[in-house]
This record gives C-alpha cells, structure tokens and sequence, in this order.
C-alpha cells in the first residue's frame, strides 16, 4: 500500500513540475525600441511655430523658433528620435545584463525657462526617468510597476500593449508645455515603439 502512496505522490509532483513549465511565459521583449509615433488628445504647440497639433512626433522631431516670430530667425533642432541615446531599453535587452525585467522608455521630455526672457522658450529635450518592472502576460498586456514614483515627471503610464513580437503601445497622460497658449497642459497621449534590435542578436 505505501507503494503504491508513494508512486502517488511522485505522479502528483510530477504533474505539478509540467503544470508549472506550461505556466511559464517566454521572455521575448528584451531589445530596444525607437518611438515611431506620438499622438495626443489635445493639439499642442511644442515647437514654437505658433501652430498646433495632434501629432507629438512631428512637433518633438521639428526645429524649434525661440519666439512665434518665425520669419526673422532660424530655427533649431534639438530632438533626434534615431539616435540611440533616445531608443526605450526593455531588459534584459543584452546578453550582459542580469535577468531582470526592467522597462525604460526614454519618454522626450521638455525642459522650459524664462531666465533673462520675458518669454518661456525650450533649453534641450531631457528623458523622462520613469522606469517599471514589468511582467508579460498570457495575452498582449504587460503589466508594468512603477519603480520609483518620485521620479515621475511627464506620467505615469496607464497601460501598455504588445502589438506583436517587434511593437509596442504605450497609453498614458503626459505634461507638456503648449507654447501657443504658455501653459502646461495634461493630455492623453499613445506612443508607439518599433524593435531597433533584440538581445539575441548581440
């Protein structure tokens, strides 16, 4: 009888060890990612050209006038949406790095002044320094944990879904500063990332 207890017991760890396995979820979001699109609720003025849009990309890529008086002044460039240093890192997005589910998404954000001006104007693009833990789900959502809320500055995202392997979308509500009306404006927003490279490839 203890035998057949016994052959009972190693059958049952058995099944919970395979139940286990089948339970567990690949990791294949590692790499990084560039911002492909930016899309807002609201209209805005980032750039300073007196024009307002939905479109967040074109307003963050697009040379910046340090007054709305376009015609006597040339205007400056100060975000690059492909260069690395603005790519999202999702790790482990290399072969180096530990086994840790940490999300940075490189978020532009805006860095305003009005020091020795009457007029706020943009001094450079900083990044947003929010970083999440995340865990991958058994559908396109990953559920994200903000590491440390003190750091947030633009938003907290709201939500985050897998399009497939190599894209991604963030939803949240940012901050940023609307030049045409010179106020800080919260609006929502949806941010759209393209695989650049992943860790199985370094």
């Amino acid at each position: 009888m203890k035998r057949y207890s016994y052959l009972f017991l190693a059958a049952l760890a058995l099944n919970s060890c395979q139940n286990d396995d089948n339970n567990t979820i690949y990791n294949d979001f590692g790499g990084m990612y560039k911002i492909t699109s930016m899309q807002s609720e609201n209209p805005l003025d980032l750039n300073n050209d007196g024009i307002q849009s939905f479109d967040l990309y074109e307003e963050i890529a697009a040379p910046v006038y340090s007054s709305k008086n376009t015609s006597d002044q040339e205007a400056i460039p100060f975000y690059h949406f492909d260069e690395w240093s603005n790519y999202a890192e999702v790790r482990p997005a290399f072969h180096d790095q530990s086994d840790y589910p940490l999300l940075l998404l490189k978020l532009p954000l805006q860095e305003i002044s009005n020091e020795g001006s009457d007029t706020p104007f943009l001094t450079f693009y900083g990044h947003d320094l929010s970083d999440y833990e995340y865990t991958l789900t058994d559908n396109s959502r990953v559920d994200l944990k903000l590491v440390t809320p003190s750091a947030v500055r633009l938003g907290v995202v709201e939500r985050l879904e897998r399009m497939d392997k190599d894209n991604f979308v963030v939803s949240m509500t940012a901050r940023f500063f609307d030049f045409s009306t010179r106020k800080w404006i919260y609006t929502p927003i949806t941010v759209t990332y393209k695989r650049v490279t992943d860790s199985s490839s370094l």
